[in-house]
């Protein structure tokens, strides 16, 4: 949905018509981004039916103890699990494109909406405070929508171990530490990604906040919006947002947990590499 022309030219100077036109512009990447993404998912499903059903193929080929045949239905097989593999790599790829084209379009909308706010509370004409409200009112439903399409998931990674064996000496301990230590290291590279997310859920809260207080104030002195406003609707912080603010928050701290954990287990097993174990 483009941001619009300006209604009222002083309502909107130029720097605000230049985000319009370069909302326009993500707008666009957007929903390049999203239509490849949607296209490679549905690859993926398409490869796994097809590796699903070249797997039943060689497990019966198996069962009747016919060789020519079930070597046949392997190489089937496994052609069928490297197209799976590759484009579910390619998903992957194309989940992170989306993950930034909304990204960049939900910052350009926000910085969009505070210089908006910024512009009505240096504006005393009150046909342009109206026009301001339709432009404040039309960008906070816009964070909205984009706020509530489901985002690509992201699954934590199992939790590793690795049990000391009798047979393991010093080498053996420091490459369990070191793949420990691998898997802590991924772990906090989500967490930066989580965290990112988290503070800017929080500003788009925020946001919110502060142009609901700028509507209902219009609402309460009597103004009107100006024909095309999506007329009387207010626009409060929608409870998903509070819900997505809730699970990142819960999510940064399973994967503290899991830091810890895995940093202490991988101390351990160095300690015991480089003292008894080292004997």
């Amino acid at each position: 949905m483009a941001a619009g022309c300006c209604l009222v030219p002083t309502a909107c100077p130029f720097p605000v018509v230049a985000q319009e036109d370069r909302i326009v512009q993500l707008e666009f990447a957007h929903e390049q981004a999203e239509a490849n993404y949607e296209a490679t998912l549905a690859e993926v499903r398409g490869r796994e039916v097809q590796y699903a059903t070249a797997s039943q193929a060689f497990d019966e080929a198996l069962a009747r103890g016919n060789e020519e045949e079930t070597n046949r239905a392997y190489v089937a097989s496994s052609q069928a699990l490297g197209m799976r593999t590759r484009a579910e790599r390619q998903l992957e790829e194309r989940a992170q494109e989306l993950r930034e084209a909304r990204r960049n379009l939900l910052e350009a909308r926000r910085i969009y909406g505070e210089d908006l706010l910024a512009q009505a509370a240096s504006e005393n004409d009150p046909v342009v405070q109206r026009t301001i409200a339709v432009f404040v009112e039309n960008n906070s439903l816009e964070i909205a929508r984009l706020r509530l399409l489901p985002e690509p998931e992201i699954t934590l990674e199992p939790l590793p171990e690795y049990d000391i064996e009798e047979r393991d000496g010093p080498v053996e301990l420091r490459q369990k530490a070191g793949l420990l230590e691998f898997a802590a290291n991924r772990y906090e590279e989500q967490q930066t990604y989580f965290q990112q997310q988290l503070a800017e859920l929080l500003q788009d809260q925020d946001l919110f906040r502060r142009s609901g207080d700028f509507l209902a104030d219009r609402s309460r002195f009597g103004d009107r919006p100006p024909v095309g406003a999506q007329a009387g609707q207010n626009v409060p912080p929608p409870e998903q947002l509070d819900q997505q603010i809730q699970e990142l928050e819960t999510l940064q701290e399973e994967l503290t947990r899991r830091i810890e954990t895995i940093r202490t287990r991988a101390a351990e097993l160095r300690r015991l590499a480089g003292g008894e174990w080292a004997q």
